[in-house]
């Protein structure tokens, strides 16, 4: 299991291309997005409505309170979500990968700190 994201990039290589394709090219660009070089929480395996994910966040270094990223990538790789409020996104809260009722609510809890 990785410890952070930026372990999601390098020792799981499934994992970070479903998150990849979720992301529009524009943030892909973006170091903090697209290679997780960024300040991160640690990653958590989850269970939500029967499905295990890997659950992480991300911010940009020394701007997170207006550039925070949260994502979910199920166990086997084959599917990633995340929500992200940016610069990039214009302080809106941007849903990435089309996340289901039960994943939206789980990655929101992150933004109401």
């Amino acid at each position: 299991m990785p410890e952070y994201p930026w372990d999601v990039r390098k020792s799981m290589p499934v994992h970070y291309q479903a998150y990849l394709k979720i992301l529009p090219a524009r943030l892909k660009r973006t170091a903090w997005f697209g290679r997780f070089d960024g300040t991160g929480m640690p990653v958590e395996r989850v269970a939500i409505d029967s499905k295990v994910y890997f659950a992480g966040s991300i911010c940009k270094p020394h701007q997170c309170a207006d550039n925070y990223l949260t994502f979910l990538v199920e166990a086997d790789g084959s599917r990633a979500v995340a929500m992200v409020q940016a610069t990039e996104t214009r302080g809106q809260i941007v849903e990435l990968g089309n996340p289901t009722t039960v994943e939206r609510q789980f990655m929101a809890r992150e933004f109401q700190d």
